[in-house]
């Protein structure tokens, strides 16, 4: 699936009938944690098959994981500080709309740009990177 998205996202940059348009849009900014689930499971028991929301240790989000590889779904969790319990090479990036919009509109040529009255230290390190 996501190799089909991809090509297709492709194809709608390169494509020579493109005209030069201004945008103007507006999206949300938010800063995600992304952890390969084999690093959090790894050497540990099955744990219980179940979304805790939010998540507040190590074993819950196994148990979110757990859930999600047994029911085959893609979720995100929510929880205070995970930074302080995930393992340190998980990477954070800035999702919500923000990420996939800001690329796909500097990839056709135009011009981003991102205004809040209000940023984040961490959201505005992420920006900058």
């Amino acid at each position: 699936m996501k190799d089909k998205w991809r090509t297709k996202y492709r194809k709608s940059l390169d494509r020579d009938s493109r005209k030069q348009v201004n945008i103007l849009t507006g999206f949300d900014l938010a800063l995600e944690t992304h952890v390969e689930a084999e690093k959090v499971t790894k050497n540990t028991d099955q744990p219980e098959s179940e979304i805790v929301e939010p998540v507040k240790s190590i074993g819950q989000l196994r148990s979110c994981i757990a859930y999600c590889n047994e029911n085959k779904q893609n979720r995100s969790v929510k929880g205070k500080n995970l930074h302080e319990i995930l393992p340190e090479e998980s990477k954070k990036r800035i999702g919500g709309s923000a990420g996939v919009s800001a690329n796909f509109l500097s990839n056709t040529g135009n011009y981003v740009a991102i205004y809040t009255p209000v940023l984040s230290e961490e959201s505005y390190k992420q920006v900058k990177r």
